[in-house]
C-alpha cells in the first residue's frame, strides 16, 4: 500500500483520538454541575468504602489525564515517524502509539462514566446498550491492531 494511505490512517487516528477527548471532556463539564454536593466514594475491587465525599474538581481528574496523554502521543507519534528509515513502518509506529491512546481514551471514558454512576448511588447505573457498545468498540480496536501487525511484517520483508 503507498505511504499516502498510511499517514491517512494515523491522521483518522489521531482526529479519533481528539473527538474522544472532547467526549470525555463535554462528558465532565455537563455532569459535574448535576451530581450531587456529596457523592459516594467506595472502591469496589477491595470493597473499600469510604462514604460521603464532598464535589470537588478532583472530578476532572480523567479527562485532564487523557489530555495529557493525547498531547504525549502526538509527540511521540511524530518522533516514531521521523526517526523511522521506512516512512510505511514510521506511519504504523505512529499508528500504534494513536492505537494505545484510543484504548486509553476509552478506559478512562468507562471509568469516569463509572464516577458518575458512583456519584448517583446507582442511580442511572451502566446500562447494557453502554456495555455492549464498549466492548464492539474494543474488539474493533484489537482487530484492526492485528490486521496492521500482520500488515507491517510485510513491510519489513
Amino acid at each position: 500500500m503507498p505511504v499516502n494511505f498510511w499517514k491517512k490512517t494515523g491522521t483518522f487516528l489521531a482526529a479519533l483520538n481528539i473527538l474522544l477527548l472532547v467526549a470525555a471532556w463535554i462528558m465532565a463539564l455537563w455532569s459535574y454541575p448535576r451530581v450531587p454536593a456529596t457523592m459516594a466514594a467506595r472502591l469496589s475491587v477491595f470493597g473499600w468504602e469510604f462514604g460521603p465525599r464532598t464535589k470537588s474538581p478532583l472530578f476532572f481528574l480523567c479527562p485532564v489525564i487523557q489530555t495529557l496523554f493525547n498531547l504525549m502521543a502526538a509527540a511521540a507519534g511524530r518522533v516514531a515517524a521521523s526517526r523511522s528509515r521506512n516512512a510505511s513502518l514510521g506511519a504504523l509506529r505512529r499508528e500504534h502509539i494513536y492505537l494505545g491512546t484510543i484504548f486509553l481514551n476509552v478506559a478512562l471514558i468507562h471509568l469516569q462514566r463509572n464516577i458518575i454512576s458512583l456519584a448517583y448511588l446507582g442511580e442511572g447505573s451502566l446500562n447494557t446498550i453502554y456495555i455492549v457498545t464498549l466492548a464492539v468498540i474494543l474488539f474493533l480496536i484489537y482487530l484492526y491492531y492485528r490486521v496492521r501487525i500482520k500488515s507491517g511484517a510485510s513491510l519489513k520483508n
